[in-house]
C-alpha cells in the first residue's frame, strides 16, 4: 500500500464512470425504451429463452440478490483476507459495498420503471421504478473493481484481473436482461 496516487486515480475514475452511468440512465429514461430500441431487445430475448439459460439466469438472480449477496460478499471478503491479507478483505467489503450503494443512489436519481413483465413474460416478478442501474450488475462490478484494486495493490497485473473478470460481469448484466427485469 505504498503510493496513494494510483488509488486516488482509481477512485476518481470510478466516480467519473458512476456519474456517466447515472447521466446515461436519466437520458434513456427521458427518451423512453421504445425510442431507444431497448424494448425491442427485451422482446427478442424473451422470444428466444431456453431452459438452461433461464435456470442459469435465475441462479445468478438469487446469488446476487439483496437476500444472498451480502452473505456472498462477506464470504468472499473472508476468503480474500485469509489468502492475501486482512486489508484485502476490507477492500472487498468497501469497494463492493460502495458499488452497491452507488447503484441504490442511482436508482433514486434515475427513477426508471421496469419493463412490462406481462409483455416480456418476465421470469422474475419485479415492479417499481428501480430498474436502472442494476443492483445485481453493480454488485458484480464492485467485486470486479475490488479484484482489480487488490491485484494492483499487491503487485499483480490489474489488467489480468480485469480481463479475466469482465466476462463474468457481462454475464450478470445479460442474465438480468434475459430474465426481463431491466431494459
Amino acid at each position: 500500500f505504498g503510493s496513494r496516487a494510483p488509488v486516488v486515480r482509481f477512485l476518481a475514475a470510478g466516480a467519473a464512470l458512476t456519474l456517466a452511468a447515472w447521466g446515461l440512465g436519466v437520458t434513456v429514461t427521458r427518451i423512453g425504451a421504445s425510442a431507444t430500441g431497448e424494448l425491442s431487445v427485451d422482446l427478442f430475448l424473451a422470444r428466444h429463452r431456453t431452459g438452461v439459460l433461464s435456470e442459469f439466469s435465475l441462479v445468478i438472480d438469487v446469488l446476487l440478490g439483496v437476500s444472498v449477496a451480502p452473505i456472498v460478499m462477506v464470504a468472499i471478503a473472508g476468503l480474500v483476507a485469509k489468502v492475501w491479507h486482512w486489508m484485502a478483505g476490507v477492500v472487498v467489503l468497501v469497494v463492493t459495498g460502495a458499488g452497491w450503494v452507488a447503484a441504490a443512489v442511482g436508482k433514486l436519481l434515475v427513477h426508471r420503471s421496469r419493463p412490462p413483465g406481462s409483455v416480456l413474460h418476465a421470469l422474475v416478478s419485479e415492479t417499481g421504478v428501480d430498474s436502472y442501474p442494476s443492483g445485481h450488475t453493480a454488485f458484480a462490478a464492485g467485486l470486479l473493481a475490488s479484484a482489480v484494486l487488490i491485484s494492483y495493490l499487491y503487485g499483480r497485473s490489474a489488467w489480468g484481473a480485469a480481463v479475466l473478470r469482465l466476462p463474468a460481469f457481462a454475464v450478470v448484466g445479460l442474465s438480468r436482461l434475459y430474465l426481463g427485469v431491466p431494459y
